[in-house]
C-alpha cells in the first residue's frame, strides 16, 4: 500500500495539490486527455517548472474556457462568473468523462461531501445546493484532476 501524507501548513488549492500530483509523476498528458473527454468546454492543465523563496517544484495551471452565465448585473469587475451547477450536473458531467469507474466514483463522492457540507450551512437539501466557484470548470478539473492524479500513481 502506498501511502501520501501532504503536510500544508498554510493549506492548499486544488491546483496546489494537482501540481504536487504531477512532481510526483502523475502524466499531465493522460490527464489532459482525460480532462478533454468531459462534456464541457476544453480544459486543459498545464504544468510549469518553479522556483519561489529557493524551493524548487511545479506550477499547475488549469485553462478553462467557462462561458459567462448571463446574471444581467455588474459586480464592477471584469471576470466571467461561471454557472451555477447543481449537483446533478456535476455528476452527469463526471459520468460522460472516459475516466476509470473508481476516478469517477471518487471525485463524485468528494462533490457530494462539499454539496452536503453547503446544504447544512444554508438549510437546504443537497438537490437544492448551487455550487458557484466550486461547479466552475477550472474546479471541476482540480478536483476530477485530482482524483485520476491519485489512481494513476497507485
Amino acid at each position: 500500500m502506498k501511502i501520501l501524507r501532504f503536510d500544508s501548513v498554510g493549506g492548499a488549492s486544488g491546483d496546489m495539490i494537482l501540481a504536487a500530483l504531477i512532481d510526483l509523476g502523475a502524466d499531465v498528458a493522460a490527464l489532459n486527455r482525460a480532462l478533454a473527454s468531459l462534456s464541457v468546454e476544453p480544459i486543459r492543465i498545464e504544468a510549469t517548472p518553479a522556483l519561489e523563496r529557493g524551493m524548487s517544484g511545479t506550477r499547475a495551471t488549469v485553462h478553462a474556457d467557462e462561458p459567462a452565465a448571463g446574471h444581467g448585473h455588474d459586480h464592477g469587475h471584469h471576470h466571467a462568473h461561471a454557472p451555477h451547477r447543481n449537483l446533478d450536473a456535476i455528476r452527469g458531467i463526471i459520468r460522460a468523462g472516459d475516466l476509470p469507474e473508481p476516478v469517477k466514483d471518487r471525485a463524485i463522492r468528494v462533490f457530494e461531501r462539499i454539496g452536503a457540507a453547503e446544504a447544512k450551512v444554508h438549510g437546504v437539501p443537497i438537490d437544492r445546493v448551487h455550487f458557484h466557484e466550486v461547479g466552475a470548470l477550472d474546479s471541476i478539473a482540480d478536483i476530477v484532476g485530482n482524483c485520476l492524479a491519485l489512481h494513476l500513481l497507485g
